[in-house]
């Protein structure tokens, strides 16, 4: 984030008071996933290789480091996301996995409400890059309490800990510690691209993949498109796809399972819409546990999957 894009966020956070729901630059951030990444990066060889991820809540990447990826490039049209990942990857180096987890307020049956806790940032602040503390604590003076300021920037997906450790390689204990020491290694490297899918080929030029994961852009190509979206985000997955090495994977769309609605969420989600564009024949489904419904068998998500040969 240019100092400039930061002058910008503080004034329309000056002027609004809180982010804003719609996706852009100015949009709210998440705080951990919402996606289950677990089963779907379990299944991918990471080894020493090079991942192009959505960068969300951070989360994405830090499963990725944690299965030995060696390069990541995160993307996101909100440069704050950046921030939220720099702030997750060095509260996993700094702190125990019981104070990540009283940091990110995921013990929801503790009756105090921990969420940034001011004590715990001190010790996570000390290696911050000037960038995300600066952003920090511009939230810290503008907000009243740690709860005003979830409300304010965060996306309310409040899950808790026993939800989100099937959801995340690294919040076992045995693997959080493995991640906190890859990262203190310095052993893997995280770059930051701020843009948008429909510019994510333009600024990524001829790099090459081995796994790129868009989370689920798929739900919004109705907005992303004017006219045909399927057949639009085909030809940008096409395009991207030339981004892959070979045996290289993409995971195109991540498909929530919703209990009321079904999946007819967005034209992407439809599966008689989607298949007549996106040929079964290269695209294929992976099924994982719902976020919604985690550890009952008969609700999955989806994630729709390409590899190229």
């Amino acid at each position: 984030m240019t100092k400039h894009e930061l002058l910008q966020w503080k004034a329309y956070l000056d002027m609004y008071g809180l982010l804003s729901d719609n996706f852009g630059p100015f949009s709210r951030i998440y705080s951990m996933t919402t996606e289950n990444i677990l089963e779907f990066i379990n299944k991918v060889d990471c080894l020493d290789k090079d991942v192009l991820t959505v960068t969300g809540s951070g989360d994405q990447a830090m499963n990725a480091i944690l299965n030995g990826a060696k390069n990541i490039t995160c993307f996101d049209i909100n440069p704050i996301t950046f921030c939220q990942l720099n702030l997750k990857k060095e509260a996993i180096k700094t702190l125990s996995l019981d104070e990540f987890i009283r940091f990110f307020n995921l013990d929801k049956t503790s009756s105090n409400y921990t969420f940034l806790d001011e004590k715990l940032f001190e010790k996570v602040a000390k290696d911050l890059d000037s960038t995300t503390l600066n952003v920090f604590k511009h939230l810290y003076k503008y907000f009243s309490n740690t709860k005003d300021l979830y409300n304010g920037i965060y996306f309310n997906f409040d899950y808790d800990y026993s939800h989100l450790k099937n959801m995340n390689n690294y919040l076992t204990q045995t693997n959080y510690d493995k991640l906190s020491s890859i990262l203190r290694s310095n052993s893997a490297t995280i770059n930051f691209i701020e843009c948008d899918f429909l510019k994510l080929k333009e600024k990524i030029g001829d790099k090459k993949f081995d796994l790129i994961m868009l989370s689920n852009i798929s739900d919004y190509i109705e907005f992303m498109y004017d006219n045909r979206p399927l057949n639009s985000f085909l030809s940008d997955i096409n395009n991207l796809s030339e981004n892959l090495n070979e045996l290289g994977i993409m995971e195109v769309g991540y498909i929530y399972y919703h209990p009321i609605y079904g999946r007819l969420i967005g034209v992407f989600n439809d599966k008689q819409k989607r298949q007549a564009v996106f040929n079964t024949d290269r695209f294929h489904s992976r099924f994982v546990s719902a976020y919604d419904d985690i550890g009952a068998g008969e609700y999955s998500d989806q994630i729709i999957t390409y590899q190229k040969f």
